[in-house]
């Protein structure tokens, strides 16, 4: 009973907030590399799937290639950024699957090797009676 508490908390609560975490900070943290100035127009960002588009052009007189983080200057009147939902659910849905199908490689994993570490504990404790 325990087992399946534990299996309905990761993954109704615990692996939805990490995926929903992960997607939404992944603009903020990655960034994007820029090869040229027609890129900068429409810079994407978001991870596994690009979602988050903004125009970086107003402002930057340099060379390229060069990595960029999200212009975060919301209270400029200028930011121009948009957000593709369809894509932030997609990512949002990969990242949760792949976070589940690792869950469930490693419950199914360390639950033999849980149960085995118990039958051996289980014979030595025996041992140790019956000596």
């Amino acid at each position: 009973m325990k087992m399946n508490r534990f299996l309905i908390i990761m993954l109704l609560i615990v692996l939805p907030l990490i995926s929903y975490l992960f997607v939404t900070a992944s603009p903020l943290v990655f960034g994007t590399k820029v090869n040229s100035a027609e890129e900068m127009e429409g810079a994407t960002f978001g991870l596994p799937i690009p979602f988050l588009t903004q125009d970086l052009t107003y402002d930057y007189e340099g060379d390229f290639p060069r990595h960029f983080g999200i212009d975060t200057d919301f209270l400029d009147s200028y930011s121009n950024t948009q957000v593709d939902k369809s894509k932030y659910i997609l990512s949002l849905l990969i990242v949760y699957g792949l976070l589940v199908t690792v869950f469930f490689i490693l419950v199914h994993y360390l639950s033999d090797y849980v149960k085995e570490y118990l039958e051996e504990e289980t014979e030595y404790r025996k041992k140790d009676v019956l000596d």
